[in-house]
């Protein structure tokens, strides 16, 4: 199996602006955002962070031969994690503009909407709990945001 020098995800594309930090913080302010925190509000879950995208790993590159390396994930993703009353935290997320982040080698390529939020979102479990949420974004999205404000 070969391991990836870099840590880059070859399946989570990111997009970048010139005023990238600019349109990331406006963006962290939309109601996007704010429909991902709702959605953790609706499952009790009061602990939570985001992967930064440029550490971000789709699923699939969890168990493919182009492994992503074990030490990357541990640490940028599942470093902090700990098991408290049954329950994992902090739980990590994941904005991507993937809407089949799950199932692209399966005939099953349909992803979870939440009914409260209306996100499209996956999860990994590690030990039976979720730890690491996907959510999906429309990439255009960003850009309008982006073109609006500038």
């Amino acid at each position: 199996m070969q391991v990836r020098e870099s840590n880059h995800s070859n399946h989570l594309p990111r997009l970048v602006f010139r005023d990238n930090e600019k349109v990331y913080e406006i963006l962290r302010k939309s109601p996007f955002y704010a429909k991902i925190y709702e959605f953790f509000d609706h499952r009790d879950i009061s602990s939570y962070s985001e992967v930064e995208p440029e550490y971000g790993v789709s699923p699939s590159e969890f168990s493919s031969p182009e492994k992503v390396s074990t030490s990357h994930i541990y640490n940028r993703i599942f470093g902090d994690v700990t098991k408290e009353n049954g329950r994992v935290c902090p739980v990590s997320y994941i904005v991507t503009f993937d809407e089949r982040v799950f199932g692209i080698d399966s005939d099953n390529n349909d992803t979870k909407t939440c009914n409260e939020t209306d996100l499209k979102y996956e999860f990994i479990t590690l030990g039976g709990s979720p730890v690491l949420f996907y959510f999906h974004l429309d990439p255009q999205k960003v850009i309008n945001l982006s073109r609006k404000n500038h």
